[in-house]
């Protein structure tokens, strides 16, 4: 990932962070993300079903894995649309993994990423503290506690897109350095 689309993901991150902590005590939170969701499954399934209708309309040849994929797509968007009880649980679950995810990405961008730039040892703090919540959502009966979840998980989101954005400032300002010293050292020699 190159340093632009990090800063503009830890944006989309942070942005959807403090979304799910000034919402979080809404009742059916849970249920309308399950909603949105199941609109952006839906209509790509839709496109791709009129585009494999068109086509065959034409007579060209359609692919039918993309065909059933597209119509799976399109089932299980209007199933989450008409339906989303079911789902919330699943999307607990699955926040939670993304969580545990995010803070794993974040120490692996930190030990490898910035392995000849030298980042701070404290930027590995909030990525751990971000697993140990998703660990802890997951293992956590969430039926009656979405509001807390919602808010611990916004949180959390908040913290991962700030070290984010902590790790882009401080490679970019480490960058910035060793491009000031190589020129440096260029005009000392010349």
């Amino acid at each position: 990932m190159n340093g632009k689309s990090s800063f503009w993901t830890n944006l989309f991150i942070l942005a959807g962070g403090i979304v799910l902590i000034c919402m979080h005590d809404r009742v059916n939170l849970l249920s309308w993300a399950v909603f949105i969701l199941g609109i952006l499954f839906a209509i790509p399934g839709l496109i791709g079903i009129i585009g494999a209708l068109r086509n065959s309309a034409r007579n060209t040849s359609v692919g039918t894995v993309n065909t059933a994929s597209a119509a799976g797509s399109l089932l299980i968007g209007l199933i989450m649309v008409f339906w989303p009880s079911p789902f919330v649980a699943v999307f607990v679950y699955f926040l939670a993994a993304v969580l545990i995810l995010f803070g794993l990405m974040q120490i692996w961008i930190l030990s490898v990423g910035g392995r000849g730039i030298g980042l701070p040892g404290w930027l590995y703090v909030l990525p751990v503290c971000v697993i140990i919540t998703g660990i802890v959502l997951i293992c956590t009966p969430i039926k009656e506690t979405q509001a807390v979840f919602t808010l611990v998980a916004g949180i959390a989101m908040v913290c991962d897109a700030v070290n984010g954005l902590l790790i882009y400032l401080s490679a970019a300002e480490s960058r910035r350095s060793d491009r000031k010293y190589l020129k440096d050292s260029l005009d000392d020699n010349r």
